[in-house]
């Protein structure tokens, strides 16, 4: 993950975040991130990417730690600002 750097600062209306690189996320992690965003479970995107439960979690280890998210809902907000989805 050393070419995906994000870096949080504050300003006076609280936290903003800059991602300096367009998509740090691999397709199928946009495409996890896309699908938590709009209220799909895991279960449902297991079944419409066809991929285990286990494989949808490890993607949203993934998605959270490339862009520093506290939790799934952060990762979808930092996303969103900053048009990763």
């Amino acid at each position: 993950y050393t070419d995906t750097q994000i870096h949080r600062y504050h300003s006076g209306w609280g936290e903003t975040w800059k991602v300096q690189r367009k998509n740090p996320l691999s397709l199928r992690e946009r495409q996890v991130l896309r699908m938590l965003a709009q209220g799909d479970e895991y279960s449902q995107i297991s079944h419409n990417l066809n991929i285990s439960i286990n494989t949808v979690k490890f993607h949203v280890k993934n998605i959270k730690h490339k862009i520093q998210a506290r939790n799934t809902n952060h990762a979808i907000h930092i996303a969103n600002r900053n048009e990763i989805i």
